[in-house]
């Protein structure tokens, strides 16, 4: 009796550790994820889809959304950074400094104004089905008269929506590759679909 008392108490210590490293893992995640979505809203130039499809393709849905949260209040914060920080500076200086972003062209960043100043902040939805950065929308929203709060605020639909699909995407075609092809790591079709993405983003990409 004492033996399966010891065997139950170090299975229970072990199911706490699991328990325990699970979410620190989850914990970690979130945290990338919401300085990822901080960085991308900046300057950075590699999206936080990345990051978010990741456990999705695993099947860790949960995870996955749970990023996509975390990297949207990153965003958030980033692009309220950007929209305070333009708010003070020049036309010439935010074209400088976006210009100076990889990937990122002068035409992209004139098209992207001009949108905001016909559509107001209904520009920002169209960001990401066109390719357009949120740092852009970001930085010349007070020149284009588009107040704070409603920048913000549609800025929620326009970034969560986007990591959402991709989540949801990357778990479903994560569920279709194990079952497709068992003995291989989702994570080897994730890897191989982001470099080649990025490598003909870049390649075609000016600036």
């Amino acid at each position: 009796m004492s033996h399966e008392r010891v065997e139950q108490g170090a299975s229970a210590h072990g199911g706490g550790n699991r328990a325990d490293d699970s979410r620190s893992l989850h914990f970690a995640e979130m945290l990338a994820a919401a300085l990822w979505g901080l960085a991308e809203a900046t300057f950075f130039f590699i999206v936080p889809d990345v990051l978010i499809s990741m456990p999705a393709a695993r099947g860790r849905l949960r995870a996955a959304l749970m990023a996509a949260l975390a990297a949207l209040a990153g965003a958030l914060l980033g692009g309220w950074l950007m929209y305070s920080w333009g708010a003070g500076v020049s036309e010439k200086v935010i074209f400088g400094y976006l210009d100076a972003v990889p990937a990122v062209s002068r035409d992209m960043i004139e098209r992207a104004y001009e949108a905001m100043q016909t559509e107001g902040a209904r520009a920002v939805l169209w960001g990401p089905l066109t390719g357009t950065p949120f740092k852009i929308y970001a930085a010349l929203a007070p020149h284009a008269s588009v107040p704070l709060p409603i920048f913000l605020l549609i800025s929620v639909p326009a970034r969560l929506g986007r990591f959402l699909l991709v989540a949801l995407t990357a778990f479903a075609l994560g569920t279709v590759l194990r079952w497709l092809l068992p003995r291989l790591d989702p994570l080897w079709a994730w890897g191989g679909f982001w470099l080649v993405f990025y490598g003909l983003w870049f390649a075609l990409m000016p600036g």
